[in-house]
């Protein structure tokens, strides 16, 4: 997997793409040195590891007491751990990894037609049940011969299990669009209030979200529940949801939840459909461009960020816009302020609660300033040269938007 501290540190696109580019040379290099013997023995196959490669297994597995052992011996201690891990694992995995895994078992436990570059596939390596290697000149994910006889055990109705699991995902997938950050007692209520599928305990939903968190993007899981990957604080947020103790979570039918827990899953929200447009339009974005940025503003919005902190945003992924184009933004932000549903409300707009007055184009002007470009400065502010100056960027009035 991809050293995400060393990506989160990148200063730039371009250098982020430049660490990209060289964890992914080393992964290959790494991955693919190997040739595989026709006999796949899963003890083999742990040899030609790294220590610090079985080491990530021993504690993903939670394998105790081998810490001091030596490489052989560690890779030959595994072995049973693996196996034992690997039945009960088969039964927490969704539609995409079955998709993968049955490929593989179908072209006798090893397959080139895998994509070399999902980075996704690492997690199921550093569980000790798939492996990577060489076979005739071609780079190859395989199982081990003891894994593949365990996948090939698995019932008839082991599909149908999958996609329950699936369905599972999908719905808190949703739910955490929805609401942001969820605790899991609550989540399992809400699962289960609304899924379709029989009755699970709370053990198998755990296995499901720990498994589906380490494999998808866009959830993430904590010590105290499930997060949207976009929740830059699950503390601050429960803290503001403190404030609406008395407000329950706005109630979302199964087809809504269910949509909003797809991967790639646009809002409908009409004021996000106007801002992709917009980008569409004045910037010639393709629709995945256009979507990716509105996608951030609105995250930025779910946690806090003022309509400027959005603008200054929107320059620095685009360019300055024209004063006409900001105009159009300011139409677009305060009807996303208005209308989008907020995790700190429960699932609400502040226009479904109407305990708060709406905010509206009027009690903005749009000044242009040369450190900042484009801002949002209130219409009826009065304001002294020497004082701070409305648009929040801290300097004196006179140094900025007066200018």
């Amino acid at each position: 997997m991809l050293d995400q501290e060393k990506l989160e540190n990148a200063n730039s696109l371009e250098e982020l793409n430049a660490e990209i580019a060289r964890q992914m040379k080393e992964r290959e290099k790494a991955f693919w040195k190997n040739n595989v013997d026709e006999k796949r023995k899963l003890v083999d196959a742990l040899t030609l590891l790294m220590k610090n490669e079985l080491d990530d297994i021993r504690v993903n597995l939670c394998v105790h007491g081998i810490s001091k052992l030596k490489k052989q011996e560690m890779a030959q201690a595994l072995v049973n751990p693996i196996l034992d891990f690997s039945t009960s694992w088969f039964e927490n995995i969704i539609s995409s990894q079955y998709d993968i895994l049955s490929d593989i078992a179908k072209n006798g436990g090893a397959s080139a037609n895998v994509d070399m570059e999902d980075t996704r596939l690492d997690y199921i390596r550093s569980l000790g049940i798939l492996h990577t290697g060489r076979i005739k000149g071609e780079n190859v994910w395989y199982m081990s011969d003891e894994i593949l006889k365990v996948w090939n055990k698995l019932d008839v109705e082991f599909l149908s299990r999958v996609k329950a699991n699936e369905e599972v995902v999908r719905l808190v997938s949703g739910l955490l669009t929805q609401y942001g950050f969820l605790t899991y007692d609550i989540l399992f209520e809400r699962v289960q209030k609304i899924a379709k599928i029989a009755e699970f305990d709370f053990k198998k939903f755990m296995g499901i979200l720990i498994n589906a968190s380490c494999w998808q993007e866009n959830i993430l899981i904590s010590e105290a529940g499930m997060i949207h990957y976009g929740v830059l604080d699950e503390d601050a947020l429960e803290y503001e949801r403190e404030k609406n103790a008395n407000l329950t979570y706005k109630e979302f039918s199964y087809d809504e939840t269910f949509k909003a827990g797809a991967v790639d899953y646009v809002s409908e929200n009409n004021a996000y459909q106007q801002l992709i447009a917009l980008m569409q339009v004045n910037f010639e974005l393709d629709f995945k461009e256009a979507n990716d940025i509105a996608d951030e503003l609105c995250i930025m919005l779910q946690n806090g960020d003022d309509m400027n902190e959005m603008l200054s945003y929107f320059q620095v992924a685009l360019k300055v816009p024209t004063k006409l184009v900001t105009e159009e933004l300011l139409k677009v932000f305060v009807e996303m302020k208005n209308t989008i549903g907020l995790w700190r409300l429960k699932g609400y707009s502040i226009k479904e609660l109407g305990t708060v007055p709406l905010d509206c184009v009027e009690n903005y002007r749009i000044v242009e300033t040369k450190a900042d470009g484009m801002r949002f400065v209130p219409a009826k502010a009065s304001v002294g040269r020497n004082d701070p100056c409305p648009c929040g960027s801290g300097k004196k009035y006179k140094k900025c938007c007066l200018q």
